[in-house]
């Protein structure tokens, strides 16, 4: 009996282990940016039903360059465009915040690239700054910080979809995305 027992729990241990092999983790989520699915050694957290990515790998992979100031609890997101010696893009986020703002690239470029045709300083920097309000604040979570993916890459001028089947978001053109999915099949 006791060799029957024994017997019995090991095939089911066997058993169990057999269909608790998933692929992925059912809360496991990934992130595919313009074309290819991007990996960071931490993984992408889920609040409020929004997904939190590092900023880092988000901004990176986009082209951006990312700054971070331990004294006020800024990031600084900028790209610049070297052939043409002008900003693209610049926004400034505060850990626990849920205000970005987002700089007028045109405004920077007059106070920066062309510094002598500006008398009014603050006033261009006030009428630059465009308030943005998200849902969820950035955080720091093991010495990485986190945004919310949908907001960041909106405000970097990118497409955002969630694909539910594969718990997957997609930034960039989905349609690339879909096929490259077809594609692997």
């Amino acid at each position: 009996m006791k060799k029957l027992l024994k017997s019995s729990l090991v095939a089911l241990i066997l058993v169990i282990q057999l269909f608790n092999i998933p692929a992925k983790a059912s809360n496991d989520v990934s992130l595919w940016i313009n074309g290819k699915y991007v990996k960071s050694d931490v993984s992408p957290i889920v609040e409020n039903n929004r997904t939190l990515v590092p900023i880092r790998v988000l901004s990176e992979s986009l082209g951006y360059k990312v700054e971070w100031d331990p004294k006020y609890n800024n990031i600084t997101v900028v790209k610049f465009n070297e052939s043409q010696k002008t900003f693209t893009n610049l926004f400034v986020l505060t850990i626990d915040s849920n205000t970005v703002l987002n700089f007028k690239a045109d405004n920077l470029n007059t106070l920066f690239i062309n510094p002598g045709s500006s008398d009014n300083f603050n006033g261009i920097v006030k009428n630059s700054a465009q308030k943005i309000e998200m849902d969820v604040t950035p955080k720091i979570v093991n010495n990485r910080t986190y945004v919310p993916v949908r907001v960041i890459s909106e405000l970097m001028g990118e497409k955002v979809e969630w694909d539910n089947k594969s718990n997957t978001v997609v930034v960039g053109n989905y349609v690339d995305y879909a096929s490259q999915k077809i594609a692997s099949r």
